[in-house]
């Protein structure tokens, strides 16, 4: 076997690793799960998207939240004390997810590194085998097509030119393309869906004849024939991402008697979203959403769950939801902070040790405490809610019904989910009426209660209903066991289960 030959299937031989090594280290990159660990610099900041997206996970149990990218709906990993996750389906608009992916690292990175390495000492040897040929060879150009091309006049010209040089104007394109997002990024605003899709298709179409067009001169070597293999590969892979990722459809509509434009979109796991963005014209619409509707499982009026509002950079303003329940007071409903006029009144003194009957650490600086104020008369008792957003040193009455101060029974249970969600079981039963206080919830950080409501409770067959300990928490379902007592069985307790979807305020008989 000559060494021409021997060459050629060393070249062949060594392409074909340094391609696979190319599409394993695309694969890792595109498949990876990138990390963040919570630390001091960055908790603060994770609890906050947390409690937009998450709103059920404790922060206190949680190590690491994991991020991988998808063709549509990503995945969020949520890594516990002990290194176990639960994995959540969510979309591009996720602020958590997009948190994760700027600043978390890939667990793949070291073998990443690895396999680009190995590639590009690939590449380097087979330069040196190539550009050693290439020292031996006397090179010949062919001036025929420059001949033929000066004999050519007017269109035909154009276009014999245009036929050489696709690769060089897909490429002016592409660099329009790329300028023009990140000036229109600049003012909060963005392309259209349809715009995308079509440089898409120029971009994978229009480079794929570009380089197979290269690729047919005669007097190419065979490096360059190598470099515009590995880069037509790109080109596809790229083109095909391109094209799927923008395939995500959008039509103008009407909302709250603007025109914008929306966009929907479904979570496996969590809800159904509709976002609207500011309408400009045909090729252009706002950046962020400024409306979110929210629905739970399917798009129907009955699964509606909440509307958010957002300001032309994706800051959160208030919610409302066809109970029109609304949240305006956002610097107060966030901190929980009152504002300098309320202070005065809503200022803790003092606390004194055995008063505290439930504390809930939020993070170093942010408590909430259930806090006694006292005995009255039937076995029950008078209960506050602290919040300190200094480690302790303030404390500020976050309730504003019942004149500040809440009346429980004296052995009542009581457990905050997060700083909004909580939960005061009154050990009572769970009848549908005011005169039974069986369970009260709040979903504004304790500063409103009201009773949750239980549905189908005919169907257990009885009055006597009883919440046992608190609800919890199970792979992003709020759920909460309640209890009959069978008195024709020593007082055997019979359990049952509900699970609430609008964080408390009603639950569902689970059969």
């Amino acid at each position: 076997m000559s060494n021409k030959v021997l060459r050629r299937v060393l070249i062949i031989l060594l392409t074909f690793m340094c391609i696979v090594n190319m599409i394993f280290c695309f694969l890792f990159s595109l498949n990876s799960i990138k990390k963040v660990y919570l630390n001091e610099s960055n908790i603060n900041k994770i609890q906050e998207l947390l409690a937009k997206d998450f709103p059920l996970e404790d922060i206190n149990n949680i190590s690491a939240i994991g991020y991988r990218s998808a063709w549509h709906n990503s995945i969020i990993y949520i890594y516990n004390l002990s290194n176990d996750f639960q994995s959540i389906s969510i979309n591009d608009n996720n602020s958590i997810g997009r948190y994760v992916q700027e600043n978390g690292e890939s667990i793949d990175k070291p073998l990443v590194d690895t396999l680009s390495t190995i590639t590009i000492a690939i590449i380097i040897v087979i330069i040196i085998i190539e550009f050693v040929t290439v020292l031996k060879k006397v090179k010949h150009k062919e001036k025929s097509k420059k001949d033929n091309l000066k004999e050519l006049k007017g269109i035909r010209k154009i276009f014999a030119i245009v036929k050489t040089k696709i690769i060089f104007y897909v490429f002016i394109y592409v660099l329009f393309y790329v300028v023009t997002t990140i000036l229109l990024h600049k003012f909060n605003l963005e392309y259209m869906q349809w715009v995308h899709f079509m440089s898409s298709l120029i971009i994978l179409i229009g480079g794929m004849a570009g380089i197979i067009q290269l690729l047919k001169k005669e007097d190419i070597s065979v490096i360059m024939i190598i470099v515009l293999d590995l880069l037509l590969i790109l080109i596809f892979i790229v083109g095909i991402y391109l094209v799927f990722k923008s395939l995500n459809y959008e039509e103008i509509s009407y909302k709250d008697g603007y025109k914008m434009v929306e966009n929907s979109f479904s979570d496996s796991y969590k809800d159904y979203h509709i976002d609207y963005y500011d309408y400009k014209n045909i090729f252009v619409r706002g950046k962020n959403a400024r409306i979110r509707d929210i629905y739970h499982r399917s798009f129907s009026e009955d699964n509606y769950i909440v509307t958010d509002y957002y300001d032309r950079y994706g800051n959160y303003l208030y919610s409302k939801n066809k109970y029109e329940v609304k949240n305006t007071d956002i610097l107060s409903n966030l901190t929980g902070v009152p504002h300098e006029n309320e202070k005065d009144n809503k200022l803790i003194e003092s606390i004194k040790q055995e008063d505290i009957l439930y504390e809930k650490e939020l993070n170093k600086k942010t408590k909430i405490q259930i806090i006694s104020r006292g005995a009255i008369l039937g076995q029950k008792i008078l209960v506050v809610v602290g919040k300190t957003v200094d480690g302790g040193q303030t404390w500020y009455n976050q309730l504003e019904m019942y004149d500040g101060a809440l009346t429980v029974n004296n052995d009542s249970k009581y457990v905050f989910i997060n700083q909004n969600i909580g939960f005061i079981n009154n050990l009572q039963t769970v009848l549908n009426d005011e005169t039974q206080q069986g369970l009260l919830v709040t979903v504004d950080g304790g500063k409103t209660f009201e009773i949750a409501q239980f549905e189908n409770i005919e169907e257990i067959g009885t009055q006597y209903l009883y919440v046992e300990d608190v609800p919890y928490v199970e792979n992003q379902i709020l759920k909460v066991k309640t209890y009959t007592i069978d008195y024709n069985r020593e007082k055997t307790k019979i359990y049952y289960e509900f699970y609430s979807k609008d964080f408390g305020k009603t639950w569902e008989y689970v059969k």
